[in-house]
């Protein structure tokens, strides 16, 4: 692994995660839309740069084969490498303001006269759902109002859908949560590249 990589990595480390944190500090979508967007690229940025510092080693370059197929099966990994192509080449953006919603199982549904009420905080965003008579009422996935990812298409045309979770952590198309595991990921990568990178 040519050490020269590991170096521009990290450089795009530390643009990834200034990124990151202006996204959580933005106070307006337009702000908070900019910062995804740098986040992005500075991400693809890392893999790019690896992935380079690869090619001249054959031990390395296997290890970035295994990583790139890692890259391709794991949705939230490839949901962020196309996410910044589409943001790159396409029309349309990744993140969407977005209401917030529910999915609720009711175990009682053959009673008559049942009511969900739903509570709204505007500060946070978040929302509560709940049932006046105390019946049951299990939910199953909620999001507050605010950003979310969207479905993002490839230049081949492929779609991909906004991830689920990622190693046992609910991302539920939230962003914030997207950026934080993707930094996590890369700075495992650069870590066992720079270990490739040692004489």
């Amino acid at each position: 692994m040519d050490p020269r990589a590991v170096t521009k990595a990290q450089t795009r480390l530390r643009n990834a995660k200034r990124a990151f944190n202006q996204m959580r500090a933005a106070q307006n979508l337009e702000d908070y839309m900019d910062h995804w967007v740098s986040f992005l690229s500075s991400w693809k940025g890392i893999l790019i740069a690896i992935g380079l510092g690869s090619r001249d080693n054959s031990s390395a370059r296997t290890w970035y084969g295994e990583k790139k197929r890692e890259r391709k099966d794991n949705p939230l990994l490839q949901y962020l490498f196309q996410a910044r192509n589409d943001e790159e080449h396409g029309l349309d953006s990744s993140v969407e303001m977005s209401l917030g919603s529910f999915l609720v199982e009711i175990p009682d549904s053959g009673k008559e006269g049942r009511q969900i009420s739903f509570s709204y905080d505007p500060q946070t965003g978040e929302a509560q759902a709940s049932r006046p008579d105390g019946g049951p009422l299990k939910l199953l996935r909620s999001k507050g109002a605010g950003p979310h990812l969207k479905t993002v298409t490839a230049r081949d045309g492929e779609v991909f859908g906004a991830p689920l979770s990622h190693a046992g952590v609910n991302i539920d198309g939230n962003p914030i949560t997207a950026a934080e595991l993707g930094i996590k990921y890369v700075e495992e990568l650069i870590a066992e590249a720079q270990e490739r990178s040692k004489p």
